[in-house]
């Protein structure tokens, strides 16, 4: 460090490779970004020494160039300006792995933007006076004022107890109007998820002084940050203790984006794409990759492939129609769900895993709390928030708390999350698909009943899920039991599965494309959706299908064209929505084909049924039929026993349309009233 001073980095900006900041300078420039890169082709050795002893570093190479640029100009006197710090020679360290070997040296850190507090007047250096001086005489006391430049962000720094003036021991009053201030601002970074290691991810506190980085960032961005690594003391029993806490002080900021459309993608790994995209039975092969080492599980598969990739978003003027698909797993617990979260998590370039309930105040969605330290209000980034533009995946979402349950239908549908609290309005950007994976509320699915029975969600939430897939846990099945185990206990990789890295970069590309869709395939859905509306349930439903399904459609055929690398939605990727939507009506019980199954289709159906059976029976037992007997008859018709049940007795029971027969014994015998 002693080698370092003004003069050291005065033949830098004196020569070929330095003078360009000199230019910066003269042009006026306040900020100026110096690359370390730069100045380790001139002296390495200076340029490490600047690393290791930043503070002083900054201070002389700030000294340096405005010399230099003082010598060019000769006229005038050079304006202040600031100066920041960049270059791959500046050690990356991972936000977990700052030790006490990194104080006072230059770091950069990466992670995502989690907290972020208001725009503060910092003190840099402050005037005190004495108060028993102010108190006789305040022009007197001001000519014997104490000036203190300020170095810790945290703590003020005073004079003395004692005023050198009285002689007293006082308390010392702040001139403000003869202080000086910079604006600050604090945010807080965690590390990525995959620099995490299945650990908590680490939040570090960030300090901002240079006023062009002043509200660069906000929560959810993904940051790159160079800074000085700096130690903040902790209190025990309000003394100061021996442990700090490390903070960065922040010399420059860059905002770089995890979005799929900005990953870096080779011209050779492009070809690799390509080609891959024309394989045969390709769309198959992607689907079985999400996660290969759980056996079967196609449709669930499928849906977070779809939902990975997604469809365009339509900007319609003062809206703009959501291009991400929702998709939800409900079902047995141990059949892969999480499994299938957690792969899809790291097959999305920008991927956040979370649970239902979550665990700090900004949940899935976000929180505008207070500082315990300072108590000012902050923003605190959610699961949804720190995913923006990629993929949120939420296991166990049944177990949501009511705060996240209420802001999460405006997440998923306008794709932002507002917050009003404490007078404040807050706006967070949330563009993410969510694929999510729910438990029934009794634990075992109930067959017998809808999904949304078995899952106690609000309608509006359901109706916000593009997608929504029943997983049973069918023990009967002797040889998909067999295959599942098989699978399970086997321990070789599948010669089908692709190469982790190029299928993130081939999802990636996938997304970057933005089909058109073709006037055969728009004809084939808009014909599909109104089969359906034409053969919608009655005003009894529980989940009618609406005008925000036939959005999920399209974006179905979207992705799928997507998957393929197409630049148009044709008549297969029509095709193709219209069987994936299929199943997911077929998994919510909802027919649309009823003629061919022979399953009524409303309760008004259904109850005709139920009459004509009784009416039926009653030939075979005139005396009153066993209540056991027309559940069997009804079973066999297609309509589920709670259902026949709940008609039975709450309605035909209810409006004497039917006499009960209780005789000896357990059974119950009916007979029609005439």
């Amino acid at each position: 460090m002693s080698e370092l001073n003004k003069d050291t980095f005065i033949g830098f900006f004196g020569g070929e490779i330095g003078i360009k900041y000199v230019k910066q300078v003269l042009d006026g420039s306040d900020f100026i970004v110096i690359d370390l890169d730069e100045v380790k082709l001139w002296n390495k050795a200076r340029a490490n020494e600047t690393i290791e002893h930043s503070k002083a570093g900054a201070k002389f190479i700030n000294s340096a160039l405005k010399y230099v640029a003082q010598q060019e100009k000769q006229i005038g006197n050079i304006p202040e300006f600031e100066i920041g710090f960049k270059g791959s020679i500046i050690p990356y360290v991972k936000i977990h792995d700052i030790s006490a070997s990194n104080v006072g040296k230059l770091v950069r850190v990466r992670g995502l933007v989690s907290r972020t507090h208001d725009i503060k007047p910092m003190a840099t250096k402050v005037v005190f006076i004495c108060s028993n001086c102010a108190a006789d005489d305040y022009e007197g006391a001001l000519d014997v004022k104490q000036i203190v430049q300020q170095r810790n962000p945290f703590t003020l720094s005073t004079p003395s107890k004692r005023c050198n003036q009285c002689k007293e021991i006082v308390k010392w009053s702040v001139v403000e109007e003869l202080s000086e201030y910079v604006d600050s601002q604090e945010f807080s970074v965690q590390e990525n998820h995959e620099d995490s290691c299945g650990r908590i991810p680490q939040l570090i506190q960030m300090i901002v002084t240079k006023k062009h980085l002043i509200n660069k960032v906000y929560c959810g961005n993904s940051v790159e940050i160079t800074g000085i690594i700096k130690l903040v003391p902790t209190y025990r029993f309000k003394s100061p203790s021996r442990f700090y806490i490390p903070y960065i002080e922040v010399y420059d900021i860059i905002k770089y984006s995890k979005d799929p459309e900005d990953i870096e993608i080779t011209q050779e790994e492009e070809q690799q794409i390509i080609a891959l995209s024309q394989e045969p039975n390709i769309y198959k092969r992607l689907v079985e990759n999400v996660a290969p080492s759980i056996y079967g599980m196609e449709k669930c598969k499928e849906g977070a492939l779809l939902s990975i990739v997604g469809g365009v978003p339509k900007p319609k003027g003062d809206i703009t129609i959501r291009g991400n698909i929702h998709t939800l797993f409900v079902g047995d617990a141990g059949m892969g769900k999480s499994q299938i979260l957690e792969s899809s998590t790291g097959l999305s370039p920008k991927g956040i895993f979370g649970v239902g309930r979550g665990t700090s105040g900004a949940g899935l969605t976000a929180a505008l709390s207070k500082d315990e330290a300072t108590g000012d209000w902050v923003i605190e980034a959610g699961t949804l928030v720190l995913a923006d533009n990629g993929l949120a995946t939420i296991d166990e979402i049944d177990k949501m708390n009511e705060n996240d349950r209420m802001h999460i239908h405006e997440a998923m549908e306008q794709q932002t999350v507002t917050i009003h609290k404490g007078g404040r309005h807050v706006s967070l950007r949330a563009r993410t698909a969510v694929l999510a994976a729910a438990n029934p509320t009794l634990g075992k699915y109930d067959n017998s009943k809808s999904v949304f029975e078995n899952l106690k969600f609000p309608p509006t939430l359901f109706s916000r899920f593009d997608l929504i897939f029943v997983v049973i846990d069918n023990p009967t099945k002797t040889e998909l039991d067999e295959k599942v185990a098989t699978q399970i206990l086997s321990c070789k990789v599948e010669e089908s599965t692709l190469d982790r890295e190029l299928l993130k970069k081939y999802l990636a590309y996938a997304k970057s494309i933005k089909p058109s869709i073709s006037h055969e395939a728009e004809k084939i859905l808009k014909d599909y959706f109104l089969d359906i509306r034409r053969n919608m349930q009655s005003k009894e439903e529980k989940f009618p299908i609406t005008y925000r399904q036939l959005e999920g459609l399209r974006r179905i055929a979207e992705a799928h064209a997507r998957i393929l690398l197409k630049n148009e939605v044709d008549v297969s990727d029509a095709e193709a929505a219209k069987r994936i939507f299929g199943e997911y009506l077929r998994d919510i019980k909802f027919d649309i084909v009823g003629q061919e199954t022979g399953i009524p289709k409303n309760m008004r159906e259904m109850k005709t049924v139920i009459e004509e059976s009784l009416t039926k029976l009653q030939l075979m037992f005139p005396n009153g039929v066993p209540f056991s007997v027309w559940i069997n008859d009804l079973c066999e018709q297609g309509i589920p026993k709670d259902k026949a049940r709940s008609i039975i007795y709450n309605d035909m029971l209810n409006n004497s349309q039917i006499l009960e027969d209780h005789r000896e014994g357990k059974e119950t015998y009916f007979k029609r009233t005439i």
